[in-house]
């Protein structure tokens, strides 16, 4: 069986603290990756039925007035 070696040519250890602290550290990154772009998904679509929401209800009130102001003029 092949013997694992350092680049200096000693044998290479197994640190498996050293490997879960990677693990945990990898994990903990894919995590808050994975959050952040959730959030900012969220918070983007917020935005758009927001605006959506702003536009649509200005151009009721635009059309309303208008209407108004037709009905005004034509009395």
């Amino acid at each position: 069986m092949a013997e694992w070696r350092t680049a200096a040519g000693r044998p290479a250890t197994a640190s498996w603290p050293v490997a879960a602290s990677w693990l945990v550290a990898a994990s903990w990154l894919v995590a808050t990756s994975w959050l952040v772009a959730t959030s900012w998904l969220v918070a983007t679509s917020w935005l758009v039925a927001t605006s959506w929401l702003v536009a649509t209800s200005w151009l009721v009130a635009t059309s309303l007035l208008v209407a108004a102001s037709v009905l005004v003029a034509a009395s």
